[in-house]
């Protein structure tokens, strides 16, 4: 897939072909885009010389050129009607057999119930300065920091008496108040409650 030569190269290439010409040699522009491109740097040293009238007007025309050609080329709507005899259930898309094709729909029997948190949790608790405790929370909420992945829980800790945020993969030990359950992993468990909110 071609990509759209941006305005500020266009311009380059247009003005500074010596220099912004190299550009098009990327990967993700078309083949015509580098020959005008090169053929531009050939033009713009010849032209001034011979007719500075008439390089002005190639000068335009080229940066018309340059921004019909450089285009990425799309299906057009023609392409792709459907005849009005043809009932819509049969149309596949030109781009990918029918054999492909995959239902981005899961199944409802692979749906797994969302996990309720419970009211209550305590763990064992490893803070930023290597301390140990154990710690008795307040379910309130559980965010996800996108940029370092890490999972937290946010809640009321009753045995500092404040609101806190602690960590998951700094806990271990993890017990359901509400039901006295035992919880192997608590990243797997949080992480299930942020994604089924």
């Amino acid at each position: 897939m071609t990509k759209r030569i941006s305005l500020p190269l266009k311009l380059g290439i247009t003005f500074f072909p010596i220099i912004f010409s190299w550009f098009t040699l990327k990967k993700c522009y078309s083949r015509n885009s580098r020959i005008l491109s090169f053929s531009w740097i050939i033009i713009s040293l010849l032209l001034p010389v011979l007719n500075p009238l008439l390089f002005l007007a190639a000068l335009v025309i080229f940066f018309f050129i340059l921004d019909r050609r450089a285009t990425p080329s799309t299906i057009t709507s023609s392409s792709v009607k459907l005849s009005p005899l043809e009932p819509a259930s049969q149309y596949v898309s030109p781009l990918e057999p029918a054999s492909h094709y995959v239902s981005p729909v899961k199944p409802a029997a692979q749906y797994v119930s969302p996990v309720e948190p419970a009211s209550q949790y305590a763990f064992n608790y490893i803070d930023s300065k290597s301390q140990r405790s154990r710690r008795n929370v307040i379910f309130r909420s559980v965010d996800l920091n996108e940029f370092s992945g890490h999972i937290y829980l946010k809640g009321i800790c009753t045995t500092r008496n404040a609101s806190r945020t602690f960590k998951v993969v700094n806990m271990n030990n993890l017990v359901n108040v509400d039901t006295g359950e035992c919880l192997d992993d608590p990243f797997e468990h949080f992480e299930s409650i942020y994604e089924s909110a």
